[in-house]
């Protein structure tokens, strides 16, 4: 899985609350879904009334997969 980093707003009681926050999921969409429902249930919101700005990847896609395996083989033959 992937760290998001999802920054929006949502309504509430004084006009709109920015937030920012870091999701853990397989993609962007998912992030963006598990931001509704974690917002939307925290402050008893609906989707409607939380807008998303942004969402981008904290992870580099160089330190996943094979890349991190063959640095895994090289520090233990170095060893």
């Amino acid at each position: 899985m992937v760290q998001f980093a999802v920054s929006g707003q949502f309504r509430s009681r004084d006009g709109f609350n920015e937030f920012t926050t870091d999701v853990e999921a397989p993609n962007k969409n998912v992030a963006r879904e598990r931001v509704y429902a974690n917002i939307g249930s925290q402050h008893g919101l609906k989707r409607t009334q939380i807008k998303i700005d942004s969402v981008r990847s904290l992870s580099d896609n160089a330190d996943t997969g094979a890349n991190a395996d063959a640095d895994a083989d090289e520090s233990e033959v170095a060893g």
